[in-house]
């Protein structure tokens, strides 16, 4: 297909960042031939698979082999078959050390899109409560890593109180897999949206009255970095998160006749990050009509309609305090 064509097709703008983004990112997982420069871009016999499949197998399996087109990817599922999948400070440890030598100004974000993609394709799951990579294909059973590092009997590795070099991206409880709900962080909201700029607006008209501090993912402060490492360094501030799902893409499944309308894919991204990140203290404000192929039943969500997000505001409010990303304070601040 021409690119002038794909472009539109997407409903992007040809010489945007995202239209960039998304090609790119087609091409390295083997999905798609050609560049954002090339005149025309096809899809390979991988991307055929994975999205004109004949059977729900047949998509999985060529999901699966896409995220396996990605070698530091590739090289980490084969690292962690069959195992837990280890805190996220040990995992960024692993990354910047041979074999792997990953830089320390992205492991990071290797590791937020990795576990993204893994879950996503379910080579990352749950269980007994703790996250495992499963490898298709193996029979082993997945066992928890065992521990190897010495612990300093005045230092627990997991209470930040009591280890002050340990950020909020390694603020994780390694036993239930969640955050932790105290981080050497302020208390700071993180704001990812989607295209449509007016529910996000809104939202941060009421989160000034509120008096309550946010940063963006992708505002000025980031100038010079990737937009992925960009957004990783801003969500590492912040201690919850709200995300604003909007009808971004209206995709029409062939043959059925089914239109549905679903968030920017990066949405699904920063999610499966701000998963790690923060545990469940996260709020979707989801557009009604908006279709989010996340499953996000244990995330709270609230939605809201042609009357904006103002009318929700009341919700809001109630749902960041139960998750305890906010709390009232007296006038005095007492």
């Amino acid at each position: 297909m021409h690119r002038l064509l794909l472009a539109e097709a997407m409903e992007q703008r040809p010489g945007s960042s995202l239209f960039r983004d998304r090609i790119t990112a087609s091409s390295k997982y083997g999905l798609t031939v050609g560049n954002y420069n090339s005149e025309s871009i096809a899809l390979t016999e991988l991307g055929n698979k994975a999205t004109r499949p004949r059977n729900e197998q047949e998509q999985v399996d060529a999901l699966r082999e896409a995220v396996r087109s990605v070698e530091i990817y590739s090289a980490l599922l084969d690292h962690f078959a069959n195992a837990r999948l280890p805190d996220r400070r040990f995992m960024q440890n692993t990354l910047e050390l041979p074999p792997f030598n990953v830089d320390p100004g992205w492991s990071g974000p290797v590791i937020s899109a990795f576990v993204a993609d893994a879950e996503y394709v379910r080579f990352l799951r749950s269980i007994g409560g703790s996250p495992h990579i499963v490898v298709e294909g193996s029979t082993a059973i997945p066992e928890p890593l065992p521990t190897t590092e010495p612990i300093d009997p005045d230092v627990d590795p997991i209470r930040p109180e009591s280890n002050p070099d340990l950020g909020i991206a390694q603020g994780m409880d390694a036993d239930r897999g969640d955050a932790l709900t105290e981080r050497p962080v302020p208390m700071q909201l993180f704001l990812s949206h989607g295209e449509d700029q007016s529910p996000l607006e809104e939202l941060r008209g009421i989160l000034e009255e509120w008096h309550v501090p946010y940063l963006v993912g992708d505002e000025p402060g980031t100038e010079g970095l990737p937009l992925s490492e960009g957004v990783a360094m801003t969500m590492r501030e912040c201690s919850a998160a709200i995300f604003v799902v909007t009808e971004d893409e209206v995709v029409a499944r062939q043959g059925t006749g089914i239109v549905t309308r679903r968030p920017s894919v990066h949405i699904d991204y920063q999610l499966g990050a701000a998963s790690l990140l923060y545990g469940q203290k996260i709020v979707i404000l989801k557009q009604a009509g908006a279709t989010f192929e996340r499953n996000l039943s244990a995330l709270r969500v609230i939605e809201f309609k042609e009357d904006g997000v103002r009318a929700v505001a009341l919700d809001l409010l109630r749902e960041l305090i139960e998750i305890g990303a906010l709390r009232l304070v007296s006038a005095s601040g007492g």
